[in-house]
């Protein structure tokens, strides 16, 4: 399953629109003294709601519910290459 996950990340279906926002977004985090405002953490929450359709996409595409992916998630503690895609994933719900 991460073999497939690792896949996606790695297709344009992911990278473009991924991309595409961080660099239409990005402007709106040049100032680093104040990037805890409202119009920063309403531009978080539209990423990710993106990053959600973007991996509901990929869950509907190899056939698993969120539960046995969560499932899969907890195993890749063991997995230091899984590991690392669980903690990207992790780290869009982190605005921080």
């Amino acid at each position: 399953m991460f073999d497939a996950i690792y896949t996606y990340f790695q297709s344009a279906r992911w990278q473009t629109p991924v991309q595409s926002f961080i660099e239409s977004n990005c402007i709106h985090f040049k100032d680093k003294a104040n990037n805890d405002s409202p119009d920063h953490r309403k531009i978080h929450k539209v990423f990710t709601k993106m990053i959600d359709s973007l991996m509901t996409t990929l869950l509907l595409e190899i056939e698993i519910n969120q539960k046995e992916f969560l499932a899969a998630c907890h195993k890749a503690k063991s997995n230091k290459n899984q590991w690392k895609i669980v903690k990207q994933i992790l780290l869009v719900e982190d605005f921080v």
